[in-house]
């Protein structure tokens, strides 16, 4: 027998140790499981060092210029954005450039298969990184690649930017047969219309928003120069922008 403090007493003539029942001994080992797995959460972790800060800065970087440069070549219908391209990334791992921020998808304009890269200012500053990229390009056509770089001062001019993410946030809302059929034969019927006229045909909760989803799919077309506004003008897409 033993008390609080760990000691064993001696037994008694009548005293006998009791065994631990099935339940008990489970219970206890449930009990020190558990003390474990919180005593293991519970430890301080690695501190996070400088580099891990601007690691994840970058991170957050390429993912921000990655939205963008989607959205901004998703304006242009004769591009049709394939994802990622394998063959160029690997390419940047082996450049070293995969830590500079870049952001890369593969579109399609009309034959020919394109890779965007687009570039953060810092880069371009960079002549290290800028004779790099240039490798990048060389090595890119050695594999049968065609590399375009996109600066992130020619992503980021307005209004087009933000025109872009604005039609981009409705590239999700499906449109009924039925308004995208009406919008068309009114467009065909009235060319360049306004952005408000076409919303006063649909029959959605957010009529602007099924008009600018359109947009998104390649159906409609509308004015990037200016601020989209109830007046910009709306037409169909032409064959000659296909």
């Amino acid at each position: 027998m033993r008390i609080a403090g760990g000691s064993a007493l001696p037994l008694g003539r009548n005293e006998t140790q009791q065994p631990i029942s099935l339940k008990t001994s489970k219970r206890l080992g449930a009990l020190i499981m558990f003390q474990r797995t919180v005593l293991r959460d519970i430890r301080p972790r690695r501190p996070l060092k400088p580099s891990d800060y601007r690691r994840q800065r970058r991170q957050t970087e390429a993912q921000n210029l990655l939205r963008d440069l989607e959205a901004v070549l998703g304006l242009y219908p004769r591009i049709q954005l394939l994802g990622p391209d394998p063959m160029v990334e690997t390419i940047l791992r082996y450049l070293r450039l995969s830590e500079a921020g870049l952001a890369t998808v593969a579109g399609q304009v009309g034959s020919k298969h394109v890779t965007f890269v687009a570039v953060p200012s810092s880069a371009w500053r960079s002549q290290v990184q800028r004779a790099t990229l240039q490798l990048l390009r060389q090595q890119a056509k050695m594999s049968a690649r065609r590399v375009l770089f996109v600066p992130h001062a020619v992503l980021r001019q307005q209004p087009r930017l933000a025109n872009a993410r604005l039609i981009a946030s409705c590239s999700h809302v499906s449109v009924a047969p039925r308004d995208r059929i009406a919008v068309m034969s009114h467009l065909a019927r009235d060319p360049g219309s306004t952005l408000e006229d076409c919303a006063l045909i649909v029959r959605h909760n957010d009529p602007v928003e099924s008009i600018l989803g359109m947009v998104a799919r390649g159906i409609l077309t509308i004015r990037t120069d200016e601020h989209i506004g109830p007046f910009s003008r709306v037409d169909l897409i032409s064959s000659s922008e296909l």
